[in-house]
């Protein structure tokens, strides 16, 4: 089974951020500033280290857009040939019977 590129890329984001705040705040450096050092450190490597796991995340995502992207026009062609064909079907009616 093979695992999708968010849980991927959120696990790794979590674990970096994670590991430096827990030995930092295991040396004895106040909360605050471990906080504030693991979440820029984090940021910084996550750069350079996450290249790969955030590529595969913007591909996936866009796949997934494009996907929807053909359902919806799909659901509108058939909606509009359906519209036409009512409209067809009805003596009378113009395009402006809105």
């Amino acid at each position: 089974m093979q695992r999708h590129p968010l849980l991927t890329y959120t696990a790794l984001r979590i674990v970096l951020f994670a590991v430096p705040f827990a030995v930092l705040w295991a040396i004895g450096l106040d909360v605050i500033w471990a906080l504030l050092i693991a979440a820029i450190g984090s940021s910084i490597a996550s750069i350079f280290l996450l290249t790969n796991s955030r590529d595969a995340l913007s591909t996936s995502l866009a796949t997934r857009a494009q996907r929807a992207n053909a359902r919806m026009e799909e659901r509108t062609r058939s909606e509009d040939e359906w519209d036409d064909a009512q409209r067809k079907a009805t003596p009378g009616s113009t395009d402006q019977d809105s």
